[in-house]
């Protein structure tokens, strides 16, 4: 009887789940490509950062800094002239998680002010700079999805595709001309908090 009734004890007790991390850190690789004008065609750059994303719920906010390279390429051959455009991004967004079976994806939509560190222009095999470093910041929108599974206790590996495009120009330069829209796509493995 006292072996029924230590089970019985045990079988009673509160047993104390694992609460979502509150903040999570996200080290974030993948490509950027944008499409400078109508002509144009987009050219693969790479996507490198981290974000930190703060919130346990169905709704969560993301920020942190990331290096975008976009590029676009146009001509009669489709590789005449090209335009590189090296940006740090700063992306604030509000995400909407949900779950379906055992896999979580989101929605996102917010802002991604860039500012440009360096630029060039290739005509013909020709380089040359385009314009000044740090003279000019982009206010881009951000919508984007994507989904991520846990993979450890406290990692998650998640993937994000983003569809980005250019609002306002500070200040207004003839880089207007070549930012228009376009794409990042990345990996991130998530790091718990607290």
């Amino acid at each position: 009887t006292e072996d029924v009734n230590a089970s019985a004890s045990r079988a009673q007790l509160p047993t104390a789940s694992a609460s979502p991390a509150w903040m999570k850190i996200m080290p974030t690789i993948g490509v950027a490509s944008m499409r400078m004008s109508q002509n144009s065609r987009m050219d693969l750059g790479p996507s490198v950062g981290a974000l930190v994303e703060m919130g346990n719920g169905p709704l969560t906010f993301a920020t942190g800094l990331l290096f975008n390279q976009f590029g676009g390429v146009s001509g009669g051959n489709g590789r005449d002239n090209r335009v590189t455009l090296n940006f740090l991004s700063a992306e604030a967004a509000g995400k909407y998680a949900f779950n379906v079976n055992s896999t979580k994806y989101h929605v996102k939509a917010g802002l991604m002010p860039s500012l440009l560190l360096s630029s060039e222009y290739v005509s013909k095999g020709r380089r040359s700079p385009t314009f000044t470093s740090g003279s000019d910041t982009d206010f881009m929108g951000i919508i984007g999805f994507g989904g991520s599974g846990r993979i450890t206790a406290e990692n998650e590996l998640g993937f994000d595709l983003a569809y980005v495009r250019t609002l306002a120009t500070i200040p207004e330069t003839n880089l207007d001309l070549y930012t228009s829209e376009g794409v990042i796509a990345s990996m991130s493995l998530s790091f718990d908090m607290f």
